[in-house]
């Protein structure tokens, strides 16, 4: 059963990646991800909510730069009816975003089902998809559909199109075999939904942006809410950045879209957490450490050259001179004590 999900993921990733690094890059992604939730937050009596696409209606745009946007949450079936009242309390904060929906999915691995042939050949165990409109009004979410989801950026499908047919090393599928085979599932339906069926084979999109997770903290007198940025780094090295700065990064453009939802939502606070690594070859876990989004902001140091980030930030060859990048100082981020 997991061998076929960590399957189906890879085949989606490989699909929907244009290069060795892309589905290198998008597969280790995963871990910090899927391990975040039960190493940190239930540990410690929160509780981790699913983070949401954010999905600008408008091809070539980022969100911050136009008012058209889909925000998208996918979540197990069970995992919705349980916490409902939560993500309407997140969708009702959300009021920046244009078109607020929800994708539930369960997953019968009884039976097949085959995707369009311009996508893949492979066969998927069937997803099947619930969607709901976000009714701002009522505060309650309403059934809808696909197609009416997709009515909002339509995109006629190419029937000359094939399937990625180019040779790449599926060695990080290893990646996916330590991750559980519950977080394998939610990887499986975000990906397929997010990657297919709104990918753009089907859907004109500008350059998406996602909340990673959501925890709720529970408050005297409020629930408060903090979206997380996870990632998983080893930390920079000095002679690989102009300003001599040992610590962890992101890209100029993600900083830019956190100080876009800093502004957007004040409701919200915004943490990133680094799965901190040994190095890249052997990815060995050291610790996890955090920082809030808005002091990661003030403090990180930009490289004029791009080039100020560990291995793991940046594409490789040609793609990584147009990465511009910051880090902040390893010591700025606070280690989290499992």
């Amino acid at each position: 059963m997991k061998e076929l999900i960590i399957d189906c993921i890879a085949e989606l990733i490989y699909q929907s990646t244009w290069s060795q690094s892309g589905y290198d890059n998008r597969l280790k992604g995963f871990l910090a991800e899927s391990l975040a939730p039960s190493e940190i937050v239930s540990r410690k009596g929160y509780k981790a909510l699913q983070g949401g696409w954010i999905i600008p209606l408008n091809s070539g745009k980022r969100f911050r730069d136009t008012k058209n946007i889909l925000y998208l949450t996918v979540i197990n079936k069970q995992e919705f009816l349980h916490d409902e009242k939560h993500y309407c309390e997140i969708y009702n904060k959300l009021e920046k975003f244009s078109d607020k929906y929800i994708a539930i999915y369960q997953i019968d691995f009884e039976k097949e089902m085959e995707l369009c042939p311009q996508f893949s050949t492979m066969k998927f165990p069937n997803i099947e998809i619930e969607y709901f409109k976000y009714n701002t009004n009522n505060n309650e979410f309403i059934p809808s559909n696909y197609e009416e989801i997709r009515s909002l950026s339509y995109k006629k499908l190419d029937q000359n199109k094939k399937p990625n047919t180019d040779e790449r090393d599926r060695d990080y599928n290893q990646v996916l075999e330590q991750i559980s085979e519950d977080s394998l599932y939610n990887i499986l339906a975000n990906r397929y939904i997010f990657d297919y069926l709104f990918g753009f084979l089907f859907f004109n999109r500008g350059i998406p942006s996602d909340f990673d997770m959501i925890v709720n903290f529970p408050h005297p007198e409020k629930k408060q809410y903090i979206i997380y940025e996870i990632k998983e780094k080893d930390p920079s090295k000095k002679n690989k950045n102009k300003n001599n700065v040992v610590g962890f990064g992101m890209d100029i453009e993600r900083i830019n879209d956190y100080n876009t939802l800093i502004k957007w939502f004040p409701s919200f606070r915004f943490r990133y957490i680094v799965r901190q690594i040994d190095n890249q070859q052997d990815r060995n876990f050291v610790n996890w450490r955090s920082i809030d989004m808005q002091d990661f902001i003030n403090i990180a140091i930009s490289d004029p050259d791009g080039k100020s980030g560990g291995q793991g930030m940046l594409p490789k060859k040609e793609a990584s001179k147009h990465i511009k990048t910051a880090i902040c100082p390893l010591e700025k981020f606070k280690i989290i004590n499992l």
